[in-house]
């Protein structure tokens, strides 16, 4: 019987809270502290324009370890990726081509650039912005392309890159949940114009709240340090792009946090990867879930582990099985993820169909959230063991 009627739960502790810290030492934190050397930004026209020791040491080590010719720390990936858009000096009003299906910064940072967003399909294989509907949704008002890695699969970056070409467009890259994943063999970052990652306390990397921005471009990360920092070294430039900052520096302590997770990169990826492929495998048995299927040329990062239901075989709704899944003791669980075209803000932007977007939120969408626990073989097989559970008794789920 299911738990949802009164039997037995099939996961009856929770799995351990992931480790993003392990064997961390603490001694040079101890020093910041104690020395009160938590920040050594300052706006002027001196190395410390460009952050404190441990952040320009810590971009050193993301420049290298991301193959990219700048990086460039920050409080958040929001600030960040608002200061990527700044940066490339897009015509005010011009259309910026985004996925409805991302989290809401990724549209505000256009709107607040003084642009207009144009929401643009997904595909139903990997949530990522659909290349054909992109095509159709590019106009003579086009300036831009955002691309979102969803859920740890990159984005289609490189024939995005090849649109954004022909076109004349500029590409930002948000690979907020992709910090390893490459196809063919780069980061998705590597084919934009700006990009960048979140360290946000849910992501693989994480440091409480913090970002990071690359590009290959001098003057685009000329603006983009500009714009983390005040801009009150904007009149000794000639570029006079940023003439207004703000503060979004990332401090010392984040980015010792962010160091110390760099160094432990392939631990924090391998894990996550291993997760998500295990169930991958394990739960291929339940002919009603559709599970990713990366080709040969991508990775994933499992940051989510994105499926969606086959109503054709499971006629039960999707909150009814939620339900089911819960009281089975599975946690982390995602039913609905985004449909920013229907916020308040952003509902009178321009957009094209929407079919994927809708459907995938509507119905068929099911998520489960993996980077917050240190899973074990057997806590992968408990999670494995509640869906065939549901599956064998999904005709109780039925209304009659």
């Amino acid at each position: 019987m299911l738990a949802l009627f009164g039997g037995n739960p099939v996961i009856k502790k929770s799995p351990n809270r992931y480790s993003w810290y392990r064997n961390f030492q603490f001694d040079e934190l101890k020093h910041i502290i104690i020395e009160s050397k938590l920040s050594g930004f300052l706006a002027n026209t001196n190395e410390s324009h460009f952050g404190g020791e441990i952040v320009r040491r810590f971009e050193k080590a993301w420049k290298n370890e991301f193959e990219s010719d700048f990086a460039l720390g920050f409080n958040s990936w929001t600030s960040g990726l608002e200061a990527c858009i700044a940066a490339l000096k897009l015509p005010p009003k011009t259309e910026v081509i985004v996925p409805a299906w991302t989290m809401s910064a990724t549209v505000a940072a256009i709107v607040t650039n003084n642009l207009t967003p144009r929401f643009t399909d997904i595909s139903l294989y990997d949530f990522n912005l659909d290349i054909e509907q992109v095509q159709s949704s590019i106009t003579h008002n086009t300036s831009a392309i955002i691309g979102v890695d969803i859920f740890g699969k990159p984005c289609n970056a490189e024939i995005l890159r090849m649109i954004c070409d022909a076109k004349g467009l500029k590409l930002v890259i948000d690979a907020a949940q992709t910090p390893k994943a490459k196809i063919l063999d780069k980061r998705s970052t590597h084919f934009s114009d700006v990009g960048g990652y979140s360290l946000n306390r849910h992501k693989h990397l994480q440091v409480g709240e913090g970002g990071v921005v690359v590009t290959n471009n001098p003057v685009y990360s000329e603006r983009i340090a500009l714009y983390r920092n005040h801009a009150e070294v904007t009149n000794l430039t000639e570029d006079q792009t940023i003439a207004v900052g703000h503060n979004l520096r990332m401090g010392e302590i984040e980015a010792l946090l962010g160091e110390f997770q760099l160094l432990n990169i392939e631990r924090l990826i391998t894990d996550r990867r291993f997760y998500g492929n295990y169930l991958v495998k394990g739960l291929r048995r339940i002919n009603w879930l559709i599970l990713p299927e990366p080709k040969f040329y991508e990775e994933h990062d499992f940051y989510i582990l994105g499926m969606r239901i086959d109503f054709s075989q499971f006629p039960v709704d999707r909150d009814t099985l939620i339900e089911a899944l819960a009281a089975e003791g599975l946690q982390g669980l995602i039913g609905r993820y985004a449909q920013l075209h229907k916020l308040k803000s952003f509902r009178n932007y321009p957009k094209n169909s929407l079919e994927n977007t809708e459907k995938l939120f509507n119905q068929s969408f099911l998520g489960l959230y993996l980077c917050g626990h240190e899973y074990s073989d057997s806590d992968l097989d408990r999670i494995i063991e509640v869906f065939e559970k549901i599956d064998k008794y999904k005709d109780s789920l039925v209304i009659k």
